[in-house]
């Protein structure tokens, strides 16, 4: 299946089942978005800040300054952290969701959410484990390389500094390529298995059969699917931070956040979609049936 026939398969699932490969990812995203802005909105900083702050020396003036920095430096640090477990969270129940709906659902048709979710709920903490072993491994190989190139900057070695980066670009891609389709499509070959087939840990083995021979065009297809919809996504939230930027200042934290919300409720659905099929081209290749 190519990237043409992908989307097209994606639009046409959207219009067949819009409420299990579309609504339902919205209302997961925009659920948890409203937690995450609640909290971005009512956490406080000012403690972290002054207590930072009363260990500094020099005037107020100073402490004016660094109190600020400090405050906005925690709001960006707590937000990016409920973003990404918000994210984490909301892709992991979405992907679980869609390929499970996919599976059940007969063809031309929609899958009722009743029957979907009680083959689901079994599955959410081996879907949120194979999450967490997604999250370490992108983590791993994009973060050791980068060490390395920062240990040989130290050095001030010109030579060994290019070394570092051709090596650590090496090594990402491998890392990437040998280990990541496997592991992102366990999530809906888990999801799609009922208990007896097995935990995360069979579902893994499952994913690295189906993914055998396809490693490369799995990565080029997710590596598009990726930019268009990081794109997309831009476009989605760029007017909610002018709005933020221009006319709110004090509360562009918020904005962002919200901007981040919608954004995710119009791309995390398609990037699942996505996954979901793939995942069922695979099984259906591999003659196993998409549910079990």
């Amino acid at each position: 299946m190519g990237v043409g026939e992908l989307m097209d398969r994606v639009i046409a699932a959207i219009r067949t089942a819009p409420r299990s490969t579309w609504l339902f990812g919205v209302l997961v995203v925009l659920a948890l978005g409203a937690l995450e802005l609640l909290a971005t909105a009512l956490l406080p900083f000012g403690g972290i800040a002054d207590l930072l702050v009363a260990t500094g020396t020099g005037g107020e003036a100073w402490q004016d300054e660094a109190l600020s920095e400090v405050h906005v430096l925690a709001g960006q640090l707590v937000t990016s952290t409920l973003a990404s477990v918000v994210g984490a969270v909301a892709t992991t129940v979405i992907v679980g969701w869609t390929a499970r709906s996919l599976a059940l659902a007969a063809p031309g048709a929609s899958a009722s959410p009743s029957p979907t979710w009680r083959a689901l709920r079994p599955r959410l903490g081996g879907l949120l484990a194979l999450m967490l072993l997604t999250v370490l491994v992108v983590t791993a190989a994009v973060a050791v390389p980068a060490l390395l190139v920062a240990l040989a900057v130290g050095t001030g070695s010109v030579g060994l500094v290019v070394l570092a980066a051709a090596l650590g670009l090496a090594g990402t891609v491998a890392v990437l390529v040998r280990f990541a389709p496997a592991v992102v499509l366990a999530l809906p070959e888990h999801a799609t298995t009922d208990p007896a087939a097995g935990g995360p840990g069979a579902s893994l083995r499952r994913a690295a059969g189906l993914v055998a021979g396809e490693r490369w065009r799995l990565v080029g297809i997710w590596l598009l699917t990726v930019v268009v919809l990081t794109i997309a996504g831009g476009v989605v939230s760029t007017p909610f931070t002018g709005i933020g930027t221009y006319l709110a200042p004090d509360s562009l934290a918020l904005w962002s956040v919200l901007g981040s919300i919608v954004a995710s409720a119009v791309t995390a659905p398609l990037g699942a979609l996505v996954l979901s099929l793939v995942h069922t081209e695979l099984a259906e290749r591999r003659g196993a049936p998409a549910a079990r």
